[in-house]
């Protein structure tokens, strides 16, 4: 199980998705009330250290591109998180910016549950 920094010091989470001039491209405003004091670069350390992680590889992305929503049409991945969107709101709270293809991820995500069931049902010899 991953246990990025945000994971296991925050004290409250919330967050919100809405689509944006295109119908495919939804965008994820993160806010997180950490437990300790902590910087914006060492959150997005943490963020892209968990996703070379086997458990997020090619489900979670950092980016240090400056993207619009018309950059993510086709992305794979379920969040990619844009390093210049977010920021640090004093030295606890913490706004994270992320974007996602609506279709593309989750239909990939979907894939991969089918190939998980798949070798299961090969490994119980169904």
């Amino acid at each position: 199980m991953v246990e990025p920094f945000a994971f296991t010091h925050f004290i409250l989470f919330s967050g919100i998705a809405f689509r944006v001039p295109n119908n495919v491209v939804s965008l994820i405003d993160f806010n997180l009330r950490l437990k300790k004091s902590t910087s914006y670069p060492e959150i997005l350390q943490t963020l892209e250290e968990a996703a070379q992680r086997d458990e997020l590889r090619n489900i979670l992305a950092v980016t240090d591109k400056e993207v619009v929503a018309t950059d993510m049409i086709g992305s794979t991945y379920s969040a990619t998180v844009d390093r210049h969107a977010g920021d640090m709101v004093g030295e606890n709270f913490c706004k994270l910016i992320a974007w996602h293809d609506n279709e593309w991820g989750y239909s990939r995500r979907l894939c991969e549950l089918l190939w998980h069931v798949a070798k299961q049902d090969e490994k119980s010899g169904q």
